[in-house]
């Protein structure tokens, strides 16, 4: 799973490591998008986080069983999801699917708020301040990897995949030597 502010590469990132370990992305607001579509709710970042929120207070296994179980279904067991917003989804994911690995990205401001202009044509500081957006430095304390600067992809991707084997490796050695 990926975190990080609102204009950090969350996306960017899922994507292009799912290109590299051929496996699926997706992220948490696939489902969230769909119920907006279902309710007839538009979609714009306000809503998105209203309706996200009471996705994790009163749906999250339904959430949770959407963006993961619909995204398993070929390429490999990896699933790489972006847009981690929630401490509850994290701990909920993690307790469900042992072998998580969760990403925080953590760029400069100015690099962030850049990235947001070029997608979006402006930036709204009012999307930030959000209670959902202030659960940022929570999640980044619970990261078992930090992203902190804008080196080129190749380099932050073998990173990652080192991190990905590692991690595999130790698992399997801790059900072998039960």
């Amino acid at each position: 799973m990926i975190s990080g502010k609102i204009g950090s590469g969350k996306t960017f990132l899922a994507e292009n490591l799912s290109k590299k370990l051929n496996c699926n992305s997706t992220s948490f607001s696939k489902y969230i998008k769909f119920k907006c579509n279902l309710e007839n709710i538009k979609i714009d970042r306000h809503n998105l986080q209203i309706l996200g929120q009471d996705c994790v207070e009163n749906d999250l296994e339904n959430f949770v069983n959407y963006i993961t179980l619909n995204n398993f279904e070929k390429k490999s067991d990896i699933l790489i999801i972006d847009g981690l917003r929630h401490l509850e989804v994290l701990e909920y994911i993690k307790n469900r699917f042992t072998n998580t690995i969760h990403i925080h990205i953590d760029i400069p401001e100015n690099i962030r708020i850049k990235n947001i202009i070029n997608r979006d044509g402006k930036y709204e500081q009012a999307n930030e301040v959000s209670e959902i957006e202030n659960n940022y430095n929570v999640l980044k304390d619970k990261a078992n990897m930090i992203i902190h600067d804008c080196r080129n992809f190749s380099q932050i991707s073998k990173e990652i995949l080192d991190y990905i084997n590692n991690f595999q490796q130790m698992s399997f050695l801790n059900s072998n030597c039960l």
